[in-house]
């Protein structure tokens, strides 16, 4: 380059090393000007989109509030995210449910337990189609949690339990006694099949209606193992237990020969009953409840008798039995 008072010469280096001078008449207006280039502007703002150049105008502006996120530019807003939470309860739901297939699954009726929420543990029988206990309900408290009263009265509405030929000491193997309020758990009477009422009965178990108790009747009366003297009204012997009986000589009677009772495995005993008279029929008869009303002051139970040889069906001794103490035999859900 010259001194300061001649015109300003530049010198580039080129690619040879050599250094070449530029016309001294290049001016700022020329692009090809290093003048040119020293005097573009220096702040942001005075760029143009126009120019190329990127500008504050030219940048998409970013919501900074979450409601004015739209879900077409791919934020999260507060609709997909109540759907999100809908999804993942869905699945939530999904995997409880699986959880319950598993473990219906690893259940074999007949060997699998069932346990009350008081903690007795009850084997269990499969006959036909159903699933039932093999021994009679004991527990002391409904599966909420509310405790059955224990009583030595009788009432059409206020829930009881009784210790069968008024002894506690019967109950590990004879079970409790239940009038019908205390069976039913303030549920309505049902005939359906299966009843849908769980009642006294633990989690996964109901209160059998009459059509249930009908169900395994019948079944056991078209198996020809199960009946006595080929008369198909003689199943007593298939479903009473094989002690606690007195005996009768009675043909086909329950009390007739122990030994030959119980081809079912149902494993009836002769609990009796608690009626208005006090506790009666212990080791003669069994009575069962069922979910099925015949009207506001009676309900259908079945029963079996130690001079016997069917099941019968109907009320005992008075039309006021809601009153009375019977046994309890929940089936499987």
């Amino acid at each position: 380059m010259t001194d300061a008072e001649g015109p300003h010469e530049y010198l580039i280096p080129t690619t040879s090393g050599e250094v070449t001078q530029l016309p001294a008449n290049w001016t700022e207006n020329d692009p090809s000007s290093p003048q040119y280039i020293l005097n573009k502007p220096t702040n942001v703002s005075a760029f143009t989109n126009d120019a190329g150049y990127i500008t504050m105008d030219s940048i998409p502006s970013i919501p900074t509030e979450v409601s004015a996120f739209i879900n077409d530019a791919g934020y999260l807003t507060a609709d997909s995210l109540a759907e999100l939470n809908n999804q993942l309860a869905a699945m939530q739901h999904a995997l409880d449910s699986l959880q319950q297939v598993i473990e219906d699954d690893h259940f074999l009726c007949g060997t699998s337990t069932v346990t009350d929420v008081d903690g007795n543990v009850y084997n269990t029988v499969d006959i036909g189609k159903q699933c039932w206990m093999r021994e009679n309900l004991r527990t002391t408290h409904y599966p909420d949690g509310t405790e059955i009263p224990l009583s030595t009265t009788i009432s059409e509405n206020t829930p009881y339990r009784h210790n069968p030929c008024n002894d506690e000491n019967t109950v590990p193997t004879y079970g409790y006694l239940y009038n019908w309020p205390a069976v039913m758990h303030g549920s309505a009477s049902s005939n359906a099949n299966p009843s849908g009422v769980q009642g006294i009965c633990p989690d996964g178990w109901h209160v059998p209606s009459d059509a249930e108790w009908t169900q395994l009747t019948t079944t056991v009366s078209s198996n020809n193992e199960f009946i006595c003297n080929d008369n198909a009204d003689n199943i007593a012997k298939a479903l009473a237990a094989t002690m606690g009986w007195y005996s009768n000589s009675n043909d086909c009677a329950v009390g007739n020969d122990l030994s030959a009772n119980n081809a079912t495995g149902f494993s009836v005993l002769p609990a009796g009953l608690y009626y208005d008279g006090g506790y009666s029929y212990f080791g003669y008869d069994a009575y069962f409840w069922s979910a099925t009303q015949g009207n506001d002051s009676y309900a259908y139970n079945r029963f079996l008798r130690y001079n016997g040889a069917d099941v019968a069906s109907g009320y005992v001794g008075s039309n006021k039995n809601k009153a009375y103490g019977y046994s309890v035999r929940c089936v499987r859900d």
